[in-house]
């Protein structure tokens, strides 16, 4: 990644960009060449984000199994992108978007 750093999450990638988009815009002094480099490393981070926070569709039961369920596995909130998966999907999109 030559413009993002992580966190790789949606809000963290919009601010980054948004400020990265002040600075190298070409109207604002920046490379056009840059420019294009960020555009097209923001559709490659997006992609990424899109894959990793597909989940498998599986019914939520309700009333009271959901309330077992729920005391059983409190919900907790972990968001981890392996780097090495990363990688290979960076390569992979790459070759898609040449």
């Amino acid at each position: 990644m030559k413009f993002f750093v992580p966190p790789f999450t949606r809000e963290n990638i919009e601010t980054q960009y948004r400020d990265l988009c002040k600075i190298l815009h070409p109207d604002a002094g920046g490379s056009e060449n840059d420019f294009k480099d960020l555009q097209s490393e923001k559709i490659i981070v997006d992609k990424i984000i899109a894959i990793h926070s597909k989940s498998p569709r599986v019914p939520i039961p309700t009333g009271k199994k959901r309330i077992k369920m729920i005391r059983k596995n409190p919900p907790t909130i972990n968001f981890y992108i392996d780097p090495e998966k990363t990688i290979e999907l960076i390569k992979q999109l790459k070759k898609l978007l040449k």
